[in-house]
């Protein structure tokens, strides 16, 4: 049994066993119908699936952050912006086209803790900018812990009524 991992072997087994009934196919229109085999709208949708599963496509993280664990990585590409040094993006792999639905509950979050010893008793601003380019929601949060699992506060922009989480193509400087 073939994973969609090995759609290029499987794209080449088709086109081979077509060959032989006289059936002539390219390697991209297999490609293609390995594809939608796979219930996918086309090669490259699979190719990004492909590359995110594989690794083949990871981007470097900034200095001391990371990505949290109950993001799906298969789903986000997530890293310093390879056109855009000094610049973070948290990118869907695939386009609303290509036959894929997200469930609301997945996301992708790119994150930093610091320990706050340094800050206590006075305030603290975060101030970043964020884009969004067609998507659904987007929005920057910061929270304080006590401890691990008590938090003592939460500011995210997806529960703001003002100023909240960004959808389809915006700025927020």
């Amino acid at each position: 049994m073939h994973s969609f991992l090995d759609a290029k072997l499987v794209a080449k087994a088709l086109r081979k066993a077509m060959a032989e009934r006289h059936v002539e196919l390219s390697h991209t229109d297999c490609l293609e119908v390995v594809s939608r085999q796979f219930g996918l709208a086309d090669w490259n949708t699979l190719a990004a699936r492909i590359a995110a599963a594989t690794g083949d496509d990871a981007l470097p993280l900034p200095k001391g952050w990371f990505i949290t664990g109950n993001t799906e990585r298969i789903n986000y590409r997530i890293g310093l912006d390879p056109t855009q040094p000094g610049t973070a993006i948290i990118e869907c792999r695939f386009h609303r086209q290509g036959g894929i639905v997200l469930r609301e509950d997945h996301y992708g979050v790119l994150m930093q803790s610091i320990q706050a010893d340094d800050y206590r008793g006075g305030r603290i601003r975060l101030s970043a900018t964020l884009k969004a380019d067609d998507a659904d929601a987007g929005s920057i949060w910061m929270r304080v812990d006590k401890s691990e699992g008590k938090v003592l506060q939460f500011d995210n922009m997806m529960t703001r009524e003002v100023d909240g989480a960004l959808s389809g193509l915006h700025r927020l400087a």
